[in-house]
């Protein structure tokens, strides 16, 4: 576990502040029965906080948790997994998506928008009757009228074009 740190109260309140300025809701009831963990590259992971409990001095551990983001200049770029678990309770900094501009962004493509906010967004496409009613797909970051994808390459779904 030596690439991974378990971030401390501090470190965690910090992640939090940063999660509450960029999508205004105060996510530390959400995230209090989990822990924090963070990589070299700023990657972050959540595991349960039974985790403390286990001895792992014995074992070679080469991932643990869950990816939920990466820390980028004080902002926190959300995995799609991050979206799904954060995403119902942000406030701000949500953008949807129509079914059809969805597809395309699941094929990884960037779109076309005209935008202010030039931070990292959630992004969601609502689906009118159904039993789920939001999908959440990960995030997105407008540059130049441009949202740009950070859906990885081995989970977009192959062009049929």
């Amino acid at each position: 576990m030596q690439n991974l740190k378990i971030l401390n109260s501090k470190e965690t309140k910090e992640i939090l502040s940063v999660l509450e300025s960029q999508y205004g809701t105060d996510y530390s009831l959400l995230l209090k029965s989990y822990v924090l963990l963070m990589n070299k590259d700023n990657k972050l992971f959540i595991v349960n906080k039974e985790f403390a409990l286990l001895d792992t001095s014995k074992v070679r551990i080469n991932s643990l948790g869950m990816y939920i983001g990466e820390l980028h200049n004080n902002q926190i770029r959300l995995s799609i997994e991050g979206s799904q678990l954060l995403g119902k309770n942000a406030k701000k900094n949500v953008f949807e998506l129509s079914k059809d501009r969805e597809r395309e962004w699941l094929r990884g493509k960037d779109i076309e928008v005209v935008y202010e906010n030039t931070g990292f967004l959630i992004m969601i496409c609502k689906n009118e009757g159904e039993k789920h009613s939001e999908d959440f797909l990960g995030a997105g970051k407008v540059k130049d009228n441009r949202l740009m994808n950070f859906v990885s390459k081995n989970r977009r779904i192959a062009s049929s074009d």
